[in-house]
């Protein structure tokens, strides 16, 4: 039996625990949800730092992409604090870069890459930050969000494993076809609308399936260019705190890159109008 085939049910199983805990965190709102976007932030940024600094954490020891990292996301807890007060966007956008670039001088200082530092503090800072502001409005936005993306997720290993065809990106992710982005994109389309109707957020139907067209590309790419992210520093997965999917990053990277995109395009859409 191959492997993905025996990591298959470990793969349902912690998605569904995991998406339930979410999804109760989120419908709790308030401190609840903000802690558990910045546990599940946190942990991601230790995987960054372990992926990205392997070698010099193997040479140096490994305290010091902690403690670059630990400083960004004081930025992002900050930034979300600034969001719960109603300060300006400019303000929590701020106060993210000045995180990232504390970080990276943290590590700069002591020979270490502090360019990938300051890149995974923008990151994964501005993903918790975006998902914390589609949170502010009700429950609705992050529940339309995840349904799209969990359904591009489901609809692309589904038909990609149902009909196989020409493979997507041999080089850094044999596994993926184009007949799954294909799938990937018509399920994320239905779930799109049918969470929009029925949350109440849009009745425009040809608004709400390009929408979920758009996120499930976007998602797509996110999970390509994190496949890219490891083969580069020569790693199968950035953790194993999650069975059957490895890291925290490996499960929300295409999450990650929807959640920015929505966050940013929300208002120009009106998706939640």
């Amino acid at each position: 039996m191959a492997e993905s085939d025996l990591r298959l049910p470990a793969r349902i199983a912690s998605a569904l625990v995991l998406g339930t805990l979410v999804i109760l965190a989120e419908i709790a709102g308030g401190i609840w949800f903000n802690i558990t976007v910045v546990l599940m932030g946190s942990v991601a940024a230790f995987e960054w730092a372990r992926v990205t600094g392997r070698a010099d954490v193997a040479a140096d020891g490994p305290g010091r992409f902690p403690l670059a990292m630990a400083t960004g996301m004081l930025g992002a807890v900050v930034a979300i604090a600034l969001l719960d007060q109603g300060a300006a966007v400019e303000a929590q956008l701020a106060v993210i870069v000045v995180g990232a670039l504390v970080a990276g001088i943290i590590d700069g200082t002591r020979g270490a890459r502090w360019g990938w530092t300051i890149v995974g503090v923008l990151v994964i800072a501005a993903t918790m930050l975006a998902i914390a502001w589609l949170r502010q409005p009700g429950i609705w936005p992050l529940i339309w969000l995840f349904a799209v993306v969990w359904g591009s997720d489901i609809g692309a290993l589904a038909v990609g494993r149902t009909f196989g065809g020409p493979r997507l990106w041999p080089r850094v992710s044999p596994n993926k076809r184009w007949s799954g982005v294909l799938g990937g994109v018509a399920l994320a389309s239905v779930a799109s609308v049918a969470v929009g109707l029925g949350g109440g957020m849009n009745t425009d139907i040809p608004l709400l399936a390009f929408s979920g067209v758009l996120v499930s590309v976007f998602a797509q790419c996110g999970d390509l260019a994190e496949s890219a992210w490891k083969r580069h520093f020569g790693v199968k997965d950035s953790g194993a705190i999650i069975p059957g999917h490895g890291g925290v990053i490996d499960r929300v990277d295409g999450l990650a890159v929807a959640a920015l995109l929505v966050a940013i395009l929300s208002g120009w859409t009106g998706i939640f109008a």
